[in-house]
């Protein structure tokens, strides 16, 4: 293939227009690598992963992070092995059920699965958080259908 010489450029919002955007470019390979260690600190087991639902993936990653930080007052703070937790001022309790739907959110692969969720916890919907993540969830469905 001639995808040797290719290069690209990816930019990657994490949300608002106060958020930061990730800028990537160079080889496609590279670009992969980069995006692959940047949001889940691997990217040996991301090689068969389509780089554009690699890029989506990224995309719902950063917005995700950006919602539970601005909708929570959550703060990234270091763990004793080098990487990234999230600390919220809400109680243990409420954290692990905003965590909880938030994962059942990502793990939606249709858009009915997501008109399920939500008709099945719509009492955590009132979470801005979860609702912006509902919202851009259903929206990457959408556009990848």
């Amino acid at each position: 293939m001639a995808e040797d010489g290719l290069s690209i450029e990816i930019d990657i919002p994490f949300g608002g227009a106060a958020d930061p955007t990730i800028r990537l470019s160079g080889p496609k390979g590279d670009v992969r690598d980069a995006i692959g260690s940047f949001f889940w600190g691997d990217c040996d087991t991301l090689t068969n992963v389509p780089l554009a639902e690699l890029v989506i993936e990224a995309s719902r990653t950063a917005r995700g992070a950006s919602q539970i930080v601005h909708g929570l007052g959550a703060n990234f703070v270091p763990s004793q092995a080098g990487t990234s937790e999230t600390v919220s001022p809400a109680s243990s309790a409420e954290r692990s059920e905003v965590h909880a739907v938030l994962e059942q959110i990502e793990a939606c692969r249709t858009i009915d699965e997501l008109k399920r969720l939500w008709a099945e916890n719509q009492a955590r919907f009132s979470d801005s958080a979860v609702m912006g993540a509902w919202k851009a969830r259903g929206r990457a469905l959408a556009a990848s259908s």
